[in-house]
């Protein structure tokens, strides 16, 4: 019996299921389809250092062939381990992002972790190693 009141409410929804297709409210033509993506930047520096830089920062823009648009967060599974190697390099990379079967690319300028020195910086952190003749810098012995 139990097999039996199984069967049916499989049948029934079955046909619940190609009377809606039969009726016009299933249609694929319903569901958008991607027509192109592209990568945008959240942030405002154009560079980065290797430490501070992150994926969170761009986003895919997905859009659609009814005109719409979807934000989508980029994460590293968009990315191949080549150009996630390269996320770990001082430099200007190009980094492609796949999704849903398209590409995209996006450059990004790392730079290094250690910020460098100003002119004054230098002059007070190796003050006792500079050598002055009357008041002008002529030489600089640096470890």
């Amino acid at each position: 019996m139990r097999k039996f009141l199984i069967f049916i409410m499989i049948m029934f929804y079955s046909l619940t299921l190609s009377a809606c297709d039969q009726f016009g409210l299933i249609e694929e033509s319903d569901i958008p389809i991607i027509e192109s993506i592209e990568v945008m930047y959240l942030g405002t520096d154009t560079l980065s250092t290797i430490d501070d830089f992150s994926l969170d920062l761009y986003q895919i823009v997905v859009s659609f062939d009814d005109g719409s648009t979807k934000n989508v967060i980029l994460n590293d599974t968009m990315i191949s381990s080549s150009d996630l190697d390269k996320l770990g390099d001082i430099g200007v990379h190009q980094i492609e992002v796949f999704y849903e079967g398209f590409r995209a690319s996006f450059e990004v300028h790392l730079i290094s972790n250690e910020v460098p020195l100003t002119d004054l910086e230098i002059v007070e952190k190796y003050k006792s190693k500079l050598t002055l003749v009357t008041d002008t810098l002529v030489d600089i012995v640096l470890p």
